[in-house]
């Protein structure tokens, strides 16, 4: 800002001269009449040149204004498209085909993670929510799981959330078990699982 500034001064003074009128030697009233004249051109100089820069302020804060707005508009237009295609086609992991073995799915994961068979889970199939607007469903799975260790439980959780389809845990509940014979001593729990997994409704129309 400084160097614009400076590149005007030469402007100013030759436009401040043509203001300063001779004045004839000895005479004070001639003189200060060169002089106010004088600064009254510098002063109309400055203010044509200070107009002229806030004249280019206000338009480049109303170019950034209109930019940021046309922004805003566009983030508008993308975030309704975006919404308008998550009701008819949600970003699913992979959702589970009819027919379904969910139980086997379960005995798998236990065996990956080292659970005993006397241990495996119980499952049996819970509610059914539809998921927004779409013809996908949320199928629940309540699992219960005999004794089992911290490590074994967190194996058999992470096994089903990547697998294909994968689970998503809704709620665990942790019961304190004894310790199975011919086990290892330690910590053992008997857990009860809220699982769910997504599958496509019958009602293909939905």
């Amino acid at each position: 800002m400084r160097a614009g500034k400076a590149q005007y001064l030469p402007a100013l003074h030759r436009f401040g001269a043509m203001f300063r009128r001779p004045n004839s030697p000895g005479t004070s009233q001639g003189m200060g009449r060169g002089v106010r004249l004088w600064h009254y051109g510098l002063l109309a100089g400055l203010a044509g040149v200070l107009g002229g820069w806030s004249v280019a302020g206000c338009r480049q804060a109303s170019e950034e204004a209109r930019q940021a707005m046309e922004s805003y508009r566009r983030c508008r237009t993308l975030a309704g498209r975006i919404r308008a295609k998550m009701r008819s086609e949600p970003l699913l992991a992979g959702p589970a085909p009819r027919g379904f073995e969910y139980g086997a799915a379960l005995r798998r994961a236990a065996v990956s993670a080292g659970i005993p068979q006397r241990s495996f889970p119980n499952p049996s199939l819970g509610r059914q929510r539809p998921i927004g607007e779409t013809r996908y469903i949320e199928q629940e799975v309540i699992a219960g799981i005999g004794a089992v260790t911290l490590p074994q439980l967190i194996a058999f959780l992470h096994k089903l959330a990547t697998a294909t389809p994968s689970f998503q845990v809704r709620e665990i509940v942790l019961e304190p078990a004894s310790r199975p014979p011919g086990e290892p001593a330690g910590e053992w729990w008997l857990p009860r699982l809220t699982l769910t997994y997504t599958t496509v409704s019958d009602l293909v129309g939905r």
